[in-house]
């Protein structure tokens, strides 16, 4: 048989498959077991672990409900206010430690053990039904769902004893097989095996192995079969064990699923391979994700604009009730005032015989007695065939004050109606632009993370055309640390003449320090000074020996956080010009973002630009030297990759600034 055509039937990969946790959770054992929850943070019904690891690095774990869970480079966008349940992980969870990560049987649960404060807490994720995420404490007792739900075979709710989902599939046995084909007597063969595994994808790949036919009837299946069917699965999760050959698969050149080991069925379907299953799986399910998000938009879009329209049907019927209204209260002033005279002898008439008219009526030539209110002394009179309500204990100029007081009323609801339209006119165009601009915004919400992989990556920092790493510090905490962890007595420090500048290292290593280098670091702490924002063209800079630099002051005196005591001679550098270069640097398929003298920044990235002090915001530079970088990443066929002008922001110095030169390399 041809199971290509199988793999063909299949639908795309909407879902990890059990053999699929099995995998990931294999590697999040190696990665996150032993690191500590640095935060949790939530968008509908994704949540993402900030996880600081063992080997120091900051890694993110991923769980969208109910169809993944995965190691990430992707970051989204936090909501301002956090969800309760999420500040409730927060609350539990921060700074506890990751003891285990294990998957329950061979179904689509895992459960993450944690301690914290001496307590431990069990995190429970359900990637079954509509999806599930459940902390409980030490005794299974649920402190907390993202979904608290009553199901007739368990509670999931606060204070209640945690259980798993019924028929979950807690081994892969001839027995289990034989208690499923049992149900299935008159169905196919792939039926049976389906139901066993709870996944089409595997089913087809166990049968393909075996070479048998999934569309034989289960009464032909032998106990034979079902042996090699459990020893066909067993082979499968111990090759995970292995060695795993995780791979995208495409079909019609559209990702169509994602697989830890080689599948039979998918031989001859275009792959791509992968270092890891969970650097796989996000990249697959990246793109599922961002659809997903778009889902919950349009939804959000259409409710609003349901709202929106609504609204404005309202207010449009309102406006054209009043000002029927307005017209009708118009008319029976201009009659009233055409017909005084009248109008003045009918009103006198009916104070006379006010009882009368209400019994037997009135009619004095074109006008009416219809109806008298003696509680609000009001009569209700057929004018010319008008219907006009008017209060005959008031004179006809006193009614027909108030009448103008009414339309002055009416006239007042009129504006403030139109007023209102034309805000939620606007408000639904601006909806409408905002739907138009989907796309963008999900792009905007969903940002690569950037690996931080050494520590000066957390700094200001390049290297010299010599080779020395110098690195600096963005702010008074940053200096800091930079100085009193970093810096050693043989390591040069700079700083600019002037109050209020980056503290600047390079890093000797035993090397001869050449001048270039140390006029290369100079330009660094003179363009992280103060000097940039007030407009100055240069500004002199100091340095010193690491040894020359204490964090304790003379006696009676105090130092703020981020500044230092120089001992001994200075050796200064007289107008160092105010010139920077912000670099774009493609390096072990990372995209790195750094900024320096343009000496330095030109030798070492893909593309430069260059700045100066100047009049142009911020926001606006980094804005245009990320566009910029994003074109030279399409050219260079990373399509996929994006520079946020957020990142830039972060290297650019306060103050204006004019572009100099855009330069690809």
């Amino acid at each position: 048989m041809e199971y290509i055509m199988v793999a063909l039937k299949l639908k795309a990969k909407e879902a990890l498959s059990a053999l699929d946790i099995k995998a990931v959770v294999r590697e999040l054992q190696s990665k996150i077991v032993g690191g500590f929850v640095v935060n949790v943070y939530s968008l509908d019904d994704a949540f993402l672990f900030k996880i600081r690891c063992r080997d120091g690095q900051t890694r993110l774990l991923m769980i969208y409900l109910p169809s993944w869970i995965s190691l990430t480079n992707y970051d989204f966008e936090k909501p301002k206010m956090p969800p309760p349940f999420c500040m409730m992980l927060r609350k539990y969870l921060r700074r506890g430690v990751i003891e285990n990560v294990a998957q329950i049987g061979f179904d689509r649960i895992v459960r993450v053990n944690i301690l914290n404060r001496q307590e431990r807490f069990t995190l429970f994720i359900e990637l079954v039904r509509e999806g599930n995420l459940i902390l409980c404490d030490e005794e299974k007792r649920i402190i907390g769902a993202h979904r608290e739900v009553e199901y007739k075979d368990r509670i999931v709710k606060r204070g209640e004893c945690y259980k798993f989902p019924p028929n979950i599939i807690s081994e892969v046995s001839t027995d289990s097989l034989i208690e499923v084909l049992e149900k299935v007597k008159k169905k196919k063969l792939i039926n049976l095996v389906i139901s066993a595994l709870g996944s089409p994808e595997i089913s087809y790949e166990v049968l393909a192995r075996l070479n048998l036919d999934p569309e034989i009837e289960v009464s032909r299946v032998g106990l034979e079969d079902l042996r090699r069917i459990v020893e066909i699965i067993n082979e499968m999760t111990q090759r995970l064990d292995k060695g795993s050959r995780p791979t995208i698969i495409f079909k019609d050149d559209e990702p169509f699923s994602v697989v830890p080991i080689e599948f039979a069925i998918y031989r001859g379907m275009r792959s791509e391979v992968f270092n890891s299953f969970c650097e796989a799986v996000d990249k697959f399910f990246h793109e599922r994700f961002k659809e997903s998000l778009a889902k919950s938009d349009l939804l959000k879009f259409s409710a609003e604009e349901k709202k929106l329209t609504s609204t404005i049907e309202k207010l449009k019927a309102k406006i054209s009730e009043l000002s029927r209204e307005k017209e009708y209260v118009e008319r029976i002033i201009n009659l009233l005032r055409d017909k005084y005279e009248l109008m003045e002898e009918v009103l006198h008439k009916i104070r006379e015989t006010l009882t009368w008219a209400r019994e037997e009526g009135l009619r004095i030539e074109d006008v009416e007695v219809k109806s008298v209110d003696l509680k609000s002394k009001m009569v209700t009179l057929n004018v010319c065939g008008h219907e006009v309500r008017l209060n005959p204990s008031k004179s006809l100029m006193a009614n027909i004050s108030q009448l103008y007081e009414e339309l002055k009323e009416i006239k007042r609801k009129i504006e403030m109606s139109i007023k209102v339209l034309s805000e939620k006119e606007k408000e639904l165009e601006e909806l409408h632009r905002r739907r138009g601009e989907l796309g963008g915004l999900i792009e905007k919400r969903i940002k690569v993370r950037r690996e931080v992989r050494y520590w000066y990556e957390k700094f200001l920092w390049f290297k010299s055309t010599d080779g020395f790493l110098v690195v600096g510090g963005r702010d008074a905490t940053q200096n800091e640390v930079l100085v009193k962890k970093h810096m050693n007595d043989h390591d040069v420090y700079l700083h600019a003449d002037i109050v209020g500048a980056s503290s600047v290292i390079i890093k000797v290593d035993g090397r001869e320090l050449p001048l270039t280098t140390i006029n290369e670091a100079a330009q660094l702490a003179a363009a992280y000074s103060k000097a940039w924002k007030a407009g100055f063209g240069s500004v002199d800079v100091y340095w010193v020996l690491g040894s020359q630099v204490s964090k304790t002051p003379p006696s009676g005196e105090y130092l703020p956080k981020g500044a230092f005591m120089i001992r001994g001679n200075r050796n200064y550098i007289r107008g160092v010009p105010l010139r920077l270069a912000v670099g774009l640097l493609i390096e072990e398929n990372r995209i790195l973002t750094f900024s320096g003298p343009p000496s330095a920044v030109s030798k070492y990235s893909q593309a430069y630009v260059i700045v100066t002090p100047s009049d142009l915001e911020r926001t606006i530079t980094a804005k245009r030297i990320a566009e910029f970088f994003n074109r030279v990443l399409n050219a260079k066929g990373f399509a996929g990759a994006r520079v946020d002008p957020e990142e830039i922001l972060r290297l650019l110095p306060q103050g204006g600034f004019r572009i100099e030169k855009f330069k690809e390399n």
